[in-house]
């Protein structure tokens, strides 16, 4: 994989798919509010390991939610997502796949928003939208895992 990864979209056996996102790209930070890391930052730099044969997603918008991610996780399915920002790009996607049909996990510990305000806030707004989504911690989804899906 690259050092500057795309929004990585993996198949697992039992139909559930993982998505993350990388922070917003330089175009996308002024209206997300970050700003924070200018285009030659090394925090472009992620590096994340995607199984072989996955499926990665690129998409430069704020929801990553569209026909290739569709295409991925069956309506009825279940999406684990993950990433920065929570407030933009996790919420975003979240509410396009909430619309689209498809059950959201949302990993707690595993977002983060431009302020731990903005995190807890959006946080409780998809909390709002059980069942059809939850939000868990890494340790609550690794606890529901099966031992085939931990490795």
């Amino acid at each position: 994989m690259s050092t500057s990864p795309p929004t990585g979209a993996s198949d697992s056996p039992d139909g559930k798919c993982s998505t993350a996102a990388p922070p917003p790209r330089p175009c996308e930070t002024t209206r997300c509010g970050s700003g924070r890391f200018p285009s030659d930052s090394e925090a472009w730099d992620i590096t994340m390991d995607v199984p072989a044969g996955a499926t990665v997603i690129d998409a430069s918008t704020f929801s990553k939610w569209g026909p290739e991610l569709a295409a991925v996780v069956p309506e009825g399915g279940e999406m684990v997502l993950t990433g920065v920002a929570t407030d933009c790009c996790v919420l975003s996607t979240a509410l396009g796949a909430l619309d689209a049909g498809r059950f959201v996990t949302v990993v707690s510990d595993a977002c983060a928003a431009v302020s731990d305000e903005a995190q807890q806030q959006t946080l409780a707004l998809l909390q709002l939208l059980s069942p059809m989504c939850e939000v868990v911690t890494s340790r609550e989804l690794l606890a529901r895992a099966t031992p085939a899906e931990r490795t």
